[in-house]
C-alpha cells in the first residue's frame, strides 16, 4: 500500500493499467461471469521517489485459489504478499494468508506477519487538534521554519497475530485470536537525510517536554489475546454489493502474554452494502469505535484499530480517513465513519480473465472521543479501482482535507478496497 501525501511524490501507478483496459475494451468488450478454478495471481509495482526517502521499489502481489469454482467469487485460500524498501533504507515486509473452511472444516484461520523499518514514519502527536499542526514548521523558506522532517520519528516494527472464526448460526461467527506487537521509537535519523538538518522534531519536544510518557518513548512489546462475535451476510468478500459485516472484539494486552502494559480495549465495526442499481452501483458504510476499558493505552499502539482479519493503522491516510495527515488523530478511544459510493462502469475479458473498473466518491470523518479540544477531521475525494476475477482490486484514491490543520489532501495507491 503507497501513500503519497504530497504533490513532491510521483509514483507508477495503476491509473495507466485502468486506462489501457477500457481502451482494450472498447475493441474487445466481453461479458462473463463462469466460475474460475485454481489459483489466480495479480500484482501491483510499489514504484515512486521521495527526496527524502530516495527510490521506493517492490512489489505488491495477490493470489487467491477457487478450487473447482464451486465457491466462486469466494476464495478457498487467499494470500496478499508485499515488499518494498527504499534507497534510504525504508523497507516494507507483508504477509497475510486467509484460509476460510481449512481442512474441510467450517473454521476460518487468518495469519498475519509485518516488518517495518521506516526512517520517516510520520508523528503529528496525540488526541487530534489538541497538538496543533503548522505546515510552516516544515516547509522551507517559511518564516517559521524548524525543519523538513518535523513530524516524524525513526520507527521498527515487527507485527504478528493468527486468528480463528467458527460458525455459531444465520451468519453469526465466534472469533479468537492471539497477536504481538515489537515497536521502537525514535528520533529521525535526520544525518542519513541531510547532515544539515537541524535535529528538532515534534517527537523529540514531546519527549523533553513530558507529554509523551518517557516510559512509552521508545516503543515496546505488546502481546495481546483477542475473542468477540462477527456477523457476516455479505453476498461476496472481496467485492461485496450487499449485506453486512460487523464485528465486536475485546483485545487484552497482558504481561502474561508479554505486554509491557496491561489494558483492555473494545472494538465495534459495522460494514453494510446497499445496492443501488444491482451491482452496478453500491452504497459502502463503514463505522468503527475503538475504546480504552481498562487500563491505559501505551502511544505507540494507540494507531492501531483492532480487527478479526489484521489490524490497520489510523487514523488519518489511505487505510482510514483519506485527505487528512496520515495518524493525525491518535488517542485512546476514537471513532471514524466512511462512506463510498462505487459505481461499475465498465466490464471485459482479456484472455479469459473478467475486469471491471470502478468509479468511487467518498467522504471520510474521525475524531478522538472524550477530548474537548478535538473535532471531527473530514476527507472527501474520488477513486478509480480495476477489479480482477471479483477479488483482486488496484484502486488509486485522491483526496483532500477539508481543515488546513489536517494538511492539505493526498493520492493513495492500494490493493483492495477499504472495507
Amino acid at each position: 500500500m503507497k501513500e503519497v501525501p504530497s504533490p513532491g511524490k510521483k509514483s507508477v501507478t495503476l491509473f495507466l493499467l485502468g486506462l489501457a483496459l477500457l481502451i482494450v475494451g472498447n475493441v474487445c468488450a466481453a461479458d462473463s461471469s463462469e466460475a474460475r478454478e485454481g489459483w489466480i495471481v495479480g500484482g501491483v509495482p510499489a514504484l515512486g521517489y521521495n527526496s527524502d526517502k530516495g527510490f521506493n521499489y517492490g512489489v505488491v502481489l495477490e493470489l487467491y485459489n477457487f478450487g473447482d469454482g464451486s465457491r466462486y467469487p469466494n476464495y478457498r485460500h487467499g494470500i496478499h504478499a508485499e515488499w518494498s524498501k527504499t534507497t534510504r533504507g525504508s523497507t516494507v515486509g507483508d504477509l497475510f494468508v486467509e484460509v476460510p473452511g481449512i481442512l474441510g472444516s467450517d473454521l476460518r484461520v487468518t495469519a498475519h506477519l509485518k516488518c517495518l523499518i521506516q526512517l520517516l514514519q510520520p508523528y503529528y502527536g496525540l488526541n487530534g487538534y489538541q497538538t496543533p499542526y503548522k505546515r510552516e514548521y516544515e516547509k522551507e523558506g517559511a518564516d517559521e521554519y524548524i525543519n523538513r522532517v518535523y513530524y516524524t520519528t525513526d520507527r521498527d516494527l515487527w507485527q504478528s497475530a493468527i486468528t480463528v472464526q467458527g460458525p455459531i448460526r444465520n451468519h453469526w461467527n465466534w472469533v479468537t485470536g492471539i497477536g504481538w506487537f515489537d515497536i521502537h521509537v525514535g528520533p529521525t535519523q535526520v544525518e542519513k537525510i541531510d547532515d544539515d538538518l537541524p535535529e528538532e522534531t515534534l517527537y523529540s519536544n514531546a519527549v523533553a517536554s513530558g507529554r509523551l510518557p518517557h516510559e512509552q518513548a521508545d516503543g515496546g512489546e505488546a502481546g495481546y489475546a483477542m475473542m468477540g462475535f462477527v456477523y457476516d451476510s455479505r453476498d461476496r468478500e472481496r467485492t461485496p454489493t450487499d449485506g453486512i459485516w460487523s464485528e465486536g472484539l475485546v483485545t487484552r494486552f497482558s504481561s502474561r502474554l508479554g505486554s509491557e502494559f496491561d489494558f483492555t480495549i473494545l472494538t465495534l465495526t459495522h460494514r453494510q452494502y446497499f445496492p443501488l442499481a444491482e451491482d452496478n452501483l453500491t452504497l459502502a458504510t463503514r463505522a468503527i469505535l475503538q475504546k480504552n476499558i481498562a487500563g491505559r493505552t501505551p502511544a505507540y499502539i494507540m494507531p492501531y484499530l483492532m480487527s478479526s482479519r489484521k489490524s490497520i493503522e489510523g487514523l488519518g491516510g489511505s487505510q482510514t480517513i483519506r485527505g487528512v495527515l496520515q495518524n493525525r488523530v491518535v488517542g485512546e478511544s476514537v471513532v471514524m465513519a466512511n462512506l463510498e459510493m462505487r459505481w461499475r462502469v465498465h466490464r471485459i475479458e482479456i484472455f479469459n480473465q473478467e475486469f471491471y473498473a470502478t468509479l468511487n466518491g467518498f467522504v471520510d470523518t474521525g475524531r478522538v472521543v472524550d477530548v474537548p479540544d478535538d473535532r471531527f477531521h473530514n476527507g472527501i475525494g474520488l477513486g478509480f479501482s480495476v477489479v480482477m476475477n471479483q477479488n483482486i482490486v488496484g484502486s488509486i484514491d485522491v483526496a483532500k482535507g477539508l481543515d488546513v490543520r489536517d494538511g492539505f489532501g493526498g493520492i493513495y495507491f492500494h490493493s483492495g478496497y477499504l472495507f
